[in-house]
């Protein structure tokens, strides 16, 4: 239930940003162009304020090529309107001490938006070297948001990345899959090329999922799902925890575990929160992701407002811990300011 009102509050409080947001850069491009009509302002401004959440729900409930068409043009959409925003503030800014023409902004955001979605597209390999007491590579991988924007075409672009790095083992620390979608099996045909075992711990977008979904989906791969679970590989142990947004819910998960302090620990928690919990538990390394870094900027301000740091590798006492930018996108194909990633990590003696 706490869920739910949760849920219900962010969707209104979403609504009326969003709504705020269309309404300024639609009475923007009206003045740019020189178009007074109050009637086509209010047709363009609810066209565009309702058509991310009205394509969600055609997604849901529907699911064909049709409506995937529709929710990536809804949510490109969102993208545009963010960096729309941004560049319209500075442009009335500057204006106040030089004239702008109006073409040179419209020019201005179509670059930028041309250059995120280009970024967006692109999947970078992160090298991070780490001491251990033994030799090992593994992948990390997170927030993928498979869904209605990201396919199995995207998940083949993500394994042909991995299976030249040769892994020991797969980590994935969650939002693997990405709202009430209709998941088949062959979105996720793609990880049988990857001979390694692969650990999943859950993201917070995995609740939007469902267990059965998911469970319907991740059966017909070698996926482990460590859902607060403990398991030893090679002599180590990899610890998997449920996201939550309780500030208390890593401690108390890893106090209910029984974990070997004399053993090297990787710990996959989605959300890079609880490191103090980590530390107590001796961890030795916790891996992350969540944040996206941001994604689009400016809100990589806004991320690290709430998660400092917001992204990459870091150390806190005897944790070493990294925060991934994300694999994937949510939303917006877009990428400003940060990159898919795909981490490495060689760890050695």
């Amino acid at each position: 239930m706490r869920r739910i009102f949760g849920f219900a509050l962010f969707l209104i409080i979403f609504s009326a940003i969003y709504g705020l947001l269309n309404a300024y850069v639609t009475s923007q491009f009206f003045n740019i162009f020189g178009i007074s009509s109050k009637l086509w302002f209010y047709i363009i401004f609810l066209t565009l304020t309702l058509s991310f959440p009205v394509a969600t729900i055609i997604e849901t409930l529907l699911g064909n090529l049709v409506t995937r068409i529709l929710y990536t043009i809804a949510a490109t959409w969102m993208g545009i309107l963010f960096i729309s925003f941004i560049v319209f503030l500075a442009y009335n800014v500057i204006s106040l001490f030089i004239t702008i023409p109006g073409i040179i902004v419209i020019l201005t955001i179509s670059a930028i938006t041309i250059y995120g979605i280009i970024n967006a597209s692109r999947i970078h390999i992160i090298d991070v070297d780490l001491k251990a007491p033994f030799n090992a590579d593994f992948v990390h991988i997170s927030d993928i948001h498979i869904g209605s924007v990201h396919k199995k075409d995207f998940m083949q672009k993500i394994i042909s990345k991995i299976t030249p790095l040769k892994p020991d083992a797969v980590f994935i620390t969650g939002d693997f899959l990405d709202g009430p979608h209709k998941y088949g099996p062959e979105v996720l045909k793609p990880l049988d090329q990857i001979k390694a075992p692969i650990f999943y711990s859950y993201g917070n977008h995995e609740h939007y999922v469902g267990d059965a979904k998911i469970n319907n989906v991740i059966k017909h791969t070698h996926i482990t799902p460590l859902r607060n679970k403990v398991t030893t590989f090679k002599g180590i142990q990899i610890i998997g925890v449920d996201d939550s947004e309780s500030r208390t819910n890593l401690k108390r998960t890893l106090d209910k575990l029984k974990i070997d302090k004399s053993k090297y620990s990787i710990l996959l928690y989605h959300r890079p929160a609880e490191r103090k919990a980590a530390i107590e538990h001796n961890i030795n390394l916790m891996i992350s992701g969540h944040t996206h870094g941001g994604q689009i900027v400016p809100f990589n301000l806004l991320v690290a407002l709430m998660f400092r740091p917001s992204r990459g590798l870091h150390k806190e006492g005897s944790l070493t811990y990294y925060i991934s930018t994300g694999t994937g996108t949510w939303g917006p194909p877009i990428r400003i300011g940060s990159k898919n990633e795909i981490v490495h990590y060689r760890l050695r003696k």
